[in-house]
């Protein structure tokens, strides 16, 4: 019983340890099919994930949302905690540098109905921006539209990584004593 138990324990890591492999194509507007390509176990495995062109939300629906209020508080404190906050830009980094990049470009053009709002949504991605320029690996544009309410975007690029790192990476951030402690005190 013990035995067979980490059998399936040491075969269900060694599938874990096998890369993954993303090839996508996404769009909200414009593009007539999204393209989703998985592959597993070095090329062996290839599934293609066909899915339909997005389409804008309806006004309705969004208002519906906004009124369904209740945000938790949680992670706006956890992230007002300095010794989290490092422990989350850590986690990121290593996420980032785990994850083989290629061709990858993302387009996102986003709007409020007030332009005031746009204005101060703009304040807080400007400079997140200009950061993205630096990265080699990945194309980044972020475009404030004043001119209303609205969200396009568009990706595409390939991506290659492997699970039981991003695993092992998210594992240590969840059990990670400064995160818990945050938690606790954000409550």
């Amino acid at each position: 019983m013990l035995t067979g138990l980490l059998i399936g324990l040491f075969v269900f890591i060694a599938l874990l340890a096998i890369p993954v492999t993303l090839k996508f194509r996404v769009g909200s507007q414009g593009l007539t099919e999204n393209e989703f390509e998985v592959g597993w176990a070095f090329g062996l495995v290839r599934v293609q994930i066909p899915a339909e062109g997005g389409e804008p939300e309806r006004r309705e629906e969004t208002k519906k949302r906004k009124r369904s209020g209740g945000v938790s508080k949680v992670p706006v404190k956890l992230i007002s905690n300095r010794a989290a906050r490092r422990r989350m830009f850590r986690y990121g980094g290593d996420l980032w540098r785990s994850i083989g990049k290629r061709d990858v470009m993302i387009r996102i053009r986003a709007g409020l109905d007030d332009p005031a709002d746009t204005g101060q949504l703009w304040a807080l991605l400007g400079p997140i921006s200009a950061v993205f320029v630096n990265i080699r690996q990945l194309t980044i544009n972020l475009e404030p539209s004043f001119l209303g309410e609205c969200f396009e975007f568009y990706g595409s690029g390939f991506i290659k990584f492997n699970p039981l790192r991003i695993l092992s990476l998210s594992l240590g951030l969840l059990l990670s004593p400064v995160i818990w402690r945050a938690v606790r005190e954000s409550r």
